[in-house]
């Protein structure tokens, strides 16, 4: 399963809601076409997703808010349901008079042609093309802390039908294959119909959420031994980290720094004593990206300087733009405060601006800002959002008259 678009509306806090676009929408060179995944092999239309997608903005300006929306769509791709999200607390925010609106659009690239039940069920099935779907699904309040699914809808083109890029998300002559309303016996309450889609298809979505290791670091899971190349990359003194089993279910894991004895541990919690937090959180999204790498799915990841030193993160954005490493589109998305991190990415089409103002929080997107390739992405976020290098003078100087007035009151 491949994302074109997500569309969230009636969030309060989002006055214009949430519209994330994968598809590429400025020109493509030749160039790019190393570090961007085609999404349509073999097809008269030629269209891209970007691999990677940044949230930049200040502080409290509603980046982790937004990526937690997308997470919690994420969920709902994967089956899960709604009253189990891992972030309720955007449910919460749910305007009570129009609902909570998610459309997901969305490039099936395999449909099983041995799957009797996808004909017998209505699906709309051209089995010498792939289909693109679009998703719509209203939730309301049940109860305090509760939710359901008041409206649902799935349409379904062919991809065939579709004669140029701006028709791919365009579903006037698309075909509605499932249509809920209100109670219906067939569905739980709570549980979105995109679970017939993925049983008619045999395809679902891959998806890696690691936003809340922004305020843990424990080490998840350590299966296997670690490449060394990797783990000398993340801290240089260890000369190496072995996983071997001892026994039935347990395992013993062998640590050895440089200049020092080996040491053996029964437990992660024991490793952990051991190991940077840098390290232990450089391991956790290791393990998490090989996944995503292999099947060509999306790992978020809040705040990623958190996470990363400023080389590392280059490393990380190298890995997802590189074609052969990243041969089937895995997407990154991250949200980050720092700037200068969007002058990293090739394309400025895949940098979504975070901006919470009296009327609520934006989101836009960077290329609709940039009119020319030789400026870098950084000067022009500043230039818009930050007021530049005057705007932040002032702003400083703001600052330190009132902390001359409050140190002048403690004395």
């Amino acid at each position: 399963m491949r994302l074109l678009r997500i569309k969230i509306d009636g969030l309060t806090l989002f006055e214009q809601g949430i519209e994330i676009d994968f598809l590429i929408k400025k020109r493509v060179l030749s160039d790019d076409e190393k570090s961007i995944y085609n999404l349509f092999e073999n097809a008269r239309i030629d269209a891209w997703s970007n691999n990677i997608l940044a949230f930049l903005g200040g502080n409290a300006s509603g980046k982790t808010m937004v990526l937690k929306a997308i997470a919690n769509v994420m969920n709902i791709l994967e089956g899960r349901p709604i009253n189990e999200l891992n972030y309720p607390e955007v449910l919460e925010l749910m305007d009570d008079e129009t609902g909570l609106v998610i459309e997901v659009i969305f490039y099936n690239k395999k449909i099983d042609r041995s799957r009797n039940e996808t004909i017998e069920c209505g699906m709309y099935d051209d089995s010498e093309n792939a289909c693109i779907y679009r998703l719509e699904t209203t939730m309301t309040r049940k109860g305090e802390n509760a939710y359901r699914i008041a409206r649902e809808t799935v349409d379904v083109k062919t991809l065939k039908s579709c004669r140029n890029r701006g028709d791919i998300c365009a579903f006037d002559g698309g075909r509605r294959i499932i249509n809920r309303q209100g109670n219906d016996d067939f569905f739980l309450s709570d549980i979105s119909a995109i679970t017939l889609i993925s049983k008619w298809t045999g395809v679902k979505i891959h998806s890696k959420d690691l936003l809340y290791l922004k305020d843990v670091n424990v080490l998840e899971t350590l299966s296997q031994s670690f490449p060394m190349p990797i783990l000398t990359f993340f801290d240089p003194t260890i000369e190496y980290l072995k996983v071997e089993k001892s026994g039935k279910n347990k395992v013993a894991v062998r640590l050895k720094f440089y200049g020092f004895e080996e040491r053996v541990f029964t437990s992660l919690r024991e490793l952990e004593g051991c190991l940077s937090s840098g390290t232990i959180k450089a391991m956790n999204i290791y393990e998490r990206m090989l996944d995503v790498l292999k099947y060509g799915g999306y790992l978020l990841i809040d705040e990623i300087e958190g996470h990363f030193s400023q080389e590392m993160i280059k490393f990380m954005l190298q890995i997802f733009s590189d074609n052969q490493l990243n041969a089937k589109g895995a997407t990154l998305l991250f949200s980050t405060h720092f700037v200068e991190a969007v002058d990293w990415l090739e394309r400025s089409d895949g940098v979504c601006v975070v901006q919470k103002e009296k009327q609520g929080i934006h989101v836009e997107y960077l290329a609709e800002m940039i009119h020319r390739n030789d400026i870098r992405k950084s000067d022009v976020y500043s230039r818009h959002f930050l007021g530049g290098p005057m705007s932040s003078y002032q702003t400083y100087m703001e600052i330190e008259k009132v902390m001359k007035e409050e140190m002048k009151k403690r004395t």
